[in-house]
């Protein structure tokens, strides 16, 4: 695991949101100003061993590390600004390298989706101290966890900090994701930016969410939208064609389609597709 030297004086900051492709010479390129060199750089990796975009930097004393957050947090590196914390040494060893995969606690992206074996993984994200998610509806189906992370891009957001939802019966994608953020204050900041924008021609519905919720996200019910799609005439005719048709004679079927009236026939006239909002 990649350490620093620790020496009297030394002062560290922890960078995140760095473009995946950034190596410690693009980094300390960023702060060369305050004297930093690729040996002064530790990358983050994942539990999958991947970047993780986070970093430590050493810095010769704590005036220079103060001084390079105050000039460079929020600055852009590529195409990602990036956000400057301070840190200590212990911090750095504890979290960066091999630690911080293996943990995967505090570390923004490190191991988000599911499949890490962190003993802090909730819903499919290893959740962290602070944390806090975000639930978006109405996605196209044909949407990617790089398609949601550009999306929220100025908040930091990386693939690994977004679940894709699917239908637990089918595997068809559900048009829901959810996405990790660092704190109730960025989540609160991208709900209020990003609600009701569009992703390509569809709008974007963004909600509270939870760790667990989102352990959900694979599990969402089937949508039966043949049957909503009618043959012929076109759509569903009526609780009475679903009833002997479609949907049989009760049960969960039948449970399903009154639940979802509402998102298919809107509120009020129009029939099929009123309810702009729906998910499918």
């Amino acid at each position: 695991m990649a350490t620093f030297e620790d020496f009297p004086g030394a002062g560290y900051l922890r960078l995140r949101g760095l473009p995946f492709s950034a190596g410690t010479k693009e980094v300390s390129d960023f702060l060369t100003e305050f004297g930093v060199m690729e040996a002064n750089v530790i990358l983050g990796t994942n539990a999958q061993g991947l970047p993780s975009g986070e970093a430590w930097v050493q810095f010769a004393d704590q005036a220079s590390a103060d001084e390079a957050r105050r000039q460079k947090d929020r600055q852009r590196i590529g195409g990602r600004y990036i956000e400057i914390f301070s840190s200590s040494y212990d911090d750095c060893t504890a979290r960066s390298g091999g630690a911080m995969g293996a943990v995967g606690k505090g570390a923004y992206g490190g191991g988000a989706i599911a499949g890490g074996n962190s003993a802090d993984t909730a819903g499919g994200f290893t959740d962290f101290l602070g944390a806090a998610y975000l639930r978006l509806r109405g996605l196209p189906f044909n949407a990617t966890q790089k398609d949601v992370s550009d999306f929220f891009a100025e908040f930091g957001v990386m693939p690994e900090q977004v679940l894709m939802g699917s239908e637990g019966a089918t595997g068809r994608p559900s048009g829901e994701a959810w996405i990790q953020l660092f704190n109730e204050a960025i989540a609160a900041q991208a709900r209020s930016a990003k609600d009701r924008q569009k992703m390509g021609h569809r709008y974007i519905e963004v909600f509270p969410s939870t760790a667990m919720d989102a352990g959900k996200a694979t599990a969402r019910p089937t949508q039966d939208r043949a049957a909503f799609r009618g043959a012929g005439a076109g759509a569903v005719a009526g609780a009475g064609a679903c009833a002997g048709g479609a949907f049989g004679a009760g049960g969960d079927d039948w449970s399903w389609f009154m639940g979802a009236w509402p998102q298919f026939f809107g509120k009020g006239a129009g029939g099929f597709g009123q309810d702009r909002y729906a998910p499918y």
